[in-house]
């Protein structure tokens, strides 16, 4: 599910998704845009629906489950050009990936 926590108006903006994968080259390339150029954030991604716990954490004899990982939606404007970046905290299971890239072009 996405929440939106801003509205900003764009007009055809150029859209670029990254999470971390091998080596992490595009997610540190977006995220290097993202810093560079001050993205803003207007919109998260819970993707709860796309993640199941791989395991339980276990403090002073409780069990709780580990944070569900999350992505966030990120806007530019340029003089020339918009830009949406979306980071995700980490890649998809295989099984959910198509699931997850609909939702996040939505």
């Amino acid at each position: 599910m996405i929440k939106e926590l801003s509205s900003p108006k764009l007009k055809n903006p150029i859209f670029i998704c990254a999470w971390p994968g091998m080596g992490e080259v595009a997610y540190k390339t977006v995220l290097f845009l993202k810093e560079a150029l001050e993205f803003r954030v207007f919109a998260k991604l819970e993707a709860q629906n796309f993640f199941k716990p791989s395991a339980v954490i276990v403090e002073k004899g409780v069990i709780e489950l580990p944070t569900i990982p999350a992505g966030f939606f990120y806007y530019k404007k340029l003089s020339s050009c918009e830009f949406i970046l979306f980071l995700g905290e980490a890649q998809p299971p295989l099984d959910k990936a198509e699931d997850l890239a609909k939702e996040i072009i939505r």
